[in-house]
């Protein structure tokens, strides 16, 4: 192949890529999302009882906490807390809770239901560790 040749190649192979990046750009960017958990705790599904250590040997256990939306926008805020046993270190469940329409600084508690197990079969660093934060944004391109 001569130099027209490979130049010729090489411009259509430059021109292909900066069509196919264009192509990916729709042009409207939103606000940074992000969210932060605190006060995370292990909370027996019997609740408050006057022998609450008790209940943490009784299945099942839920993940409470507060979440603070760091975003500028309201946002929908899904909370998700994957559990492993300490004895087993197999999985017995993933504690779950949506909260809708979190104003933009604002904080709320939550209640995470879905791990099957006992508190005291449960490792917190692990729950906090592998915590999933999903955000979606309340707002509209203007």
């Amino acid at each position: 192949m001569n130099n027209a040749g490979r130049l010729a190649t090489a411009a259509a192979i430059a021109l292909s890529a900066a069509v196919a990046l264009a192509g990916c750009q729709n042009g409207v960017s939103g606000p940074s999302l992000t969210a932060t958990t605190s006060g995370l705790t292990l909370v027996p599904s019997l609740g408050s009882t006057p022998d609450l250590n008790a209940n943490m040997n009784t299945c099942c256990c839920h993940v409470s906490g507060t979440v603070k939306n760091t975003s500028s926008v309201d946002t929908h805020i899904e909370l998700r807390f994957p559990a492993t046993s300490k004895q087993t270190n197999e999985s017995v469940g993933m504690g779950l809770s949506v909260l809708t329409n979190v104003p933009a600084g604002g904080s709320k508690t939550f209640v995470a239901v879905g791990i099957y197990a006992a508190c005291n079969t449960l490792d917190m660093n692990q729950i906090t560790r592998d915590q999933l934060v999903n955000i979606k944004g309340l707002w509209s391109p203007q």
